[in-house]
């Protein structure tokens, strides 16, 4: 028996790929929810367009998203 290697079996991602298939938690989904105003596919293209305005600010994903934002920084009330 194989060992799991944390990804579903099938063609490993690329950026070439048509389709995104994954399986989302209720987690993630509420999330996608959220960030679409109840629609998990405008949630997706929101949180896509809003990770371009990062990346254009120079937040890279190796990055701690707090630190950067500054969050926890300053004066505690």
């Amino acid at each position: 028996m194989s060992k799991p290697t944390g990804r579903p079996n099938g063609r490993p991602a690329t950026v070439n790929a048509k389709n995104f298939v994954r399986v989302l938690s209720i987690e993630e989904k509420m999330s996608l929810a959220a960030a679409g105003d109840g629609d998990t596919s405008i949630g997706f293209r929101n949180l896509l367009a809003m990770f371009q305005v990062l990346w254009n600010k120079g937040y890279r994903p190796t990055m701690d998203l707090n630190d950067w934002i500054g969050v926890g920084k300053g004066d505690k009330e």
